[in-house]
């Protein structure tokens, strides 16, 4: 007697079958990046000008810590201040922002190059 035989192409359908499911399921439980940067910058804008406005706008938004988010793009997330490692954007050498702060997130990613420009602009703070 002869065992069972599978002809090749049904091999190769269960074959490529488990790969679409891996594929499936590596979406699923996050194998692959997402794109999650805008939703992080965001997420980070709208915590610190929360502070911000919670404080009335009253303080600069260098004294605004983000702790979760890479604001001055130097490769250290949360870093409280100082050029620790990497190159941060080159826009802090013009605004004074140094650090991951709101004022970093402002010039780094929304091109305001002053502390007023980044409240009134970027989190909607009153003259």
């Amino acid at each position: 007697m002869k065992g069972i035989e599978l002809p090749i192409n049904a091999l190769i359908i269960i074959i490529l079958a488990l790969i679409v499911l891996l594929a499936i399921l590596g979406l699923f439980y996050g194998v692959w990046p997402s794109s999650t940067k805008s939703v992080n910058i965001e997420t980070a804008k709208n915590n610190a000008c929360q502070i911000l406005i919670s404080m009335r706008c009253l303080v600069g938004p260098e004294t605004i810590h983000i702790s979760d988010f890479d604001a001055d793009e130097d490769g250290v997330v949360g870093d409280p201040g100082g050029w620790t490692q990497g190159t941060p954007c080159p826009t802090l050498a013009t605004n004074g922002a140094i650090g991951d702060n709101l004022a970093s997130l402002c010039a780094c990613y929304y091109n305001t190059d002053n502390a007023q420009d980044c409240k009134t602009n970027v989190c909607g703070c009153s003259t």
